[in-house]
């Protein structure tokens, strides 16, 4: 049986010895074209109102107390963080799964000191421990929209403390992991921690508790029961599609991005300067009613972390941040 790299060879030879060339090449390859058949079934079943009722009430015997939690995320991402916090600080059981990898984060997070605060207030950092998930941190960062052909002065807007401080994710959820195997839960059992693990439905019993039933990478079934199911599997999560008939978004905001080394470094127009994070930046004008906006986040060592927007992305961001800034609070839980 042919690779998914070697399916390619014949239509696409170039992006074939790309993955080719790149260390887990076939798993990343598997892994998009798995992400593209889900958004496509979306797309069809979003145009006919046809989704897979994924959660259900109905009654399930008890399970054993092996298979028995207090919290169960679905998704492997930032589920950690806040899994990590409830059994290291409030001693539940959590179980974690991932269709793929559990703490599988191949890019960098940006992010302010104020912000980072948070994993030292409640308990799930160490200041050494912050300290070594910080790649970079940056003086200030830039938005500069680019200036040739309008009727006024150019400017450039400069944020302190907004999206200065560079983190390795894939570090900091390795950490959430081994916190959460590490930490023994006030029961005595331990968490779980469950990669290439598909969720296939909840059976919820309000007056007990939910039942998840999941399958592994080589079609073998499992169910586990807990309190609470918190749902992290991302835009295509088919709980999310079973709630909004569907379509779980309505707009879609597209980026495309890259963590590459190699650029030029300094002050001038065409290099990356280390001490700053380009948050807005547009380098010429809009052509065919559409603009190209940039972000560049240096990180570790000449590593910079490179997106492009799309005039979608940015409308759906600032409408986004317009119509809930106002109202959004970080609502903390007191220690026991």
């Amino acid at each position: 049986m042919q690779t998914s790299i070697e399916q390619l060879v014949d239509q696409y030879p170039h992006l074939a010895q790309a993955f080719a060339s790149i260390p887990q090449g076939e798993l990343h390859l598997k892994r998009l074209l798995d992400l593209n058949a889900s958004w496509q079934n979306m797309l069809l079943s979003g145009a006919r109102r046809n989704y897979t009722e994924v959660v259900v009430a109905e009654e399930r015997p008890l399970a054993a107390a092996s298979h028995t939690f207090d919290i169960i995320y679905a998704g492997g991402g930032l589920n950690l963080l806040h899994a990590a916090v409830m059994t290291q600080r409030y001693g539940f059981r959590v179980l974690v799964f991932d269709r793929f990898t559990v703490g599988a984060v191949h890019r960098e997070w940006n992010i302010s000191r104020e912000e980072l605060q948070e994993l030292l207030d409640s308990g799930l950092l160490t200041p050494a421990e912050l300290e070594s998930v910080i790649q970079r941190e940056y003086q200030d960062g830039v938005i500069r929209f680019h200036a040739q052909h309008i009727q006024v002065a150019p400017a450039e807007l400069r944020l302190k403390d907004v999206l200065n401080v560079a983190i390795d994710a894939e570090k900091l959820t390795a950490l959430c992991v081994q916190k959460i195997q590490e930490h023994c839960p006030r029961y005595g059992a331990p968490n779980l921690i469950l990669h290439n693990t598909t969720f296939v439905r909840c059976a919820v019993q309000p007056a007990r508790n939910v039942t998840v039933d999941v399958t592994d990478n080589q079609g073998a079934p499992a169910c586990y029961q807990a309190h609470l199911l918190i749902d992290g599997m991302g835009s295509t999560s088919p709980i999310a599609c079973q709630l909004n008939c569907g379509r779980p978004y309505s707009l879609v905001c597209p980026t495309v991005g890259t963590v590459a080394h190699g650029y030029k470094q300094g002050l001038a127009p065409d290099a990356i300067d280390q001490a700053s994070g380009e948050v807005l930046i547009s380098t010429e004008d809009s052509r065919k009613g559409r603009q190209l906006i940039w972000e560049a986040f240096p990180g570790k060592e000449d590593q910079v972390a490179i997106y492009l927007l799309s005039p979608a992305a940015m409308s759906i961001s600032l409408s986004f941040l317009m119509t809930f800034s106002p109202c959004c609070r970080i609502i903390k839980i007191p220690a026991r």
